[in-house]
């Protein structure tokens, strides 16, 4: 079942993750947490901006409990949303590594952002260890199959870097941005995360573009 977590209650290396994302949403009242799962971003997100959350996933257990802190909440596949231009950000936080087709399930999101609308991603790099351990994970992402993915779905790359994978023990958490920095040379790399913005005139004009750089 799923439990609401303000931000004052999530733990500290949660909280320092926010703070290095929050600052590319400023202005970004209407969030889509799709794919929602435990939703902890999405709360933090929602506290930080004085946001209107609403939260899908397909496992409908996962969105029981504090239904009153949704606008929406629904059991629904991310690969049939159905919103035109409603939200100003949207999380896909660690689903599209589930996909066979992850594109069907980034046309939903361009649809459903609102011009200039922003997307958050997190997927498994290959060098993440549990990526192999869940036999429902399709595949994992590098930056270059990443970018080819947001750029071909119509969305700009504001932002986009290895983390590493999580250390052990509190006294390493002041360590966390050091070892994300050494992530971007394979040290530890777990998981890769992207913030982009919806670019409408991105894919009209995808064939004249530079091939992207294998990273």
């Amino acid at each position: 079942m799923y439990v609401y977590r303000s931000l004052h209650e999530l733990s500290r290396s949660q909280k320092r993750f926010v703070q290095t994302i929050i600052g590319y949403f400023t202005g970004c009242n209407m969030i889509l947490d799709a794919g929602s799962g435990s939703g902890w971003v999405g709360d933090a997100l929602k506290d930080s901006l004085s946001a209107t959350l609403t939260s899908v996933d397909i496992k409908s257990e996962l969105l029981k409990g504090n239904s009153s802190r949704y606008t929406y909440a629904a059991a629904m596949d991310v690969r049939h949303l159905g919103f035109s231009e409603a939200f100003d950000l949207i999380l896909a936080k660690d689903i599209i590594e589930h996909m066979v087709n992850p594109a069907a399930a980034m046309e939903q999101f361009r649809q459903a952002l609102k011009e200039n609308g922003k997307i958050f991603i997190t997927v498994p790099s290959p060098q993440a260890p549990y990526f192999w351990d869940d036999y429902t994970h399709i595949r994992p992402f590098t930056k270059a199959s990443l970018s080819h993915l947001l750029m071909e779905s119509g969305f700009e790359i504001l932002h986009m870097h290895y983390l590493a994978r999580p250390t052990i023990g509190a006294s390493l958490l002041r360590l966390k941005g050091a070892f994300d920095a050494l992530a971007e040379h394979g040290f530890r790399r777990g998981d890769l995360m992207a913030i982009a913005q919806k670019n409408s005139m991105l894919r009209q004009n995808l064939h004249v573009m530079s091939p992207i750089s294998t990273l």
